[in-house]
């Protein structure tokens, strides 16, 4: 069972992420360690230190998970996630959700040292564009060629029409403000 939207009972708890009695969600162990072959010179199976938990009930503040749906949650001193926190955020360290959020986590855990790597390694322009417009980092443009066939930054034609494109939507920016000042709008109405 995934994670639903819904307005949780706890007071005070902002609407968002909800957790439900009896849902399986998964608890990161890092001492639980299962190897692909009893060889342990590998590394352990990054997935396999998640454990089955449940959620097994709930209190004003927080939800309370354990390793079996039969303990009492009264039992004894039990984990908690927050629900304040988790409403919000949808999150809570060290526990995941769903098996989907898990296969993902997962996947992305197997395969990100790997695209590091050959992202490291590609001297291709064009990727590592699209790589920093993803990623949202902000450095210098890639240097393109011009409808003139010269590296664009050093064409003499390109900077004219720049120049004149920046001048002409200057222009267009000016009469509207002008015309924002008198009053007069698109459809031609008067305020």
């Amino acid at each position: 069972m995934s994670v639903g939207k819904g307005k949780s009972k706890g007071k005070g708890v902002a609407k968002g992420h909800v957790l439900v009695i009896g849902q399986t969600i998964w608890r990161f162990t890092p001492n639980r360690r299962v190897y692909a072959s009893r060889d342990i010179s590998n590394a352990p199976i990054w997935r396999e230190h998640f454990e089955k938990w449940y959620v097994i009930g709930e209190n004003r503040t927080s939800y309370i998970v354990a390793y079996s749906k039969k303990i009492d949650p009264l039992e004894r001193k039990l984990p908690r996630i927050e629900k304040k926190s988790f409403a919000e955020t949808g999150k809570a360290e060290g526990y995941v959700f769903s098996q989907l959020e898990l296969e993902r986590a997962a996947w992305a855990e197997e395969n990100g040292t790997h695209i590091m790597d050959r992202i490291r390694y590609t001297r291709d322009p064009d990727l590592l564009a699209t790589i920093a417009a993803a990623s949202g980092y902000k450095g210098p443009p890639v240097p393109t060629a011009c409808s003139h066939g010269e590296l664009h930054t050093e064409c003499d034609a390109c900077e004219d029409e720049d120049r004149t494109t920046a001048d002409a939507q200057e222009a267009v920016r000016a009469e509207e403000e002008e015309e924002r000042a008198r009053g007069v709008y698109e459809d031609g109405e008067l305020p």
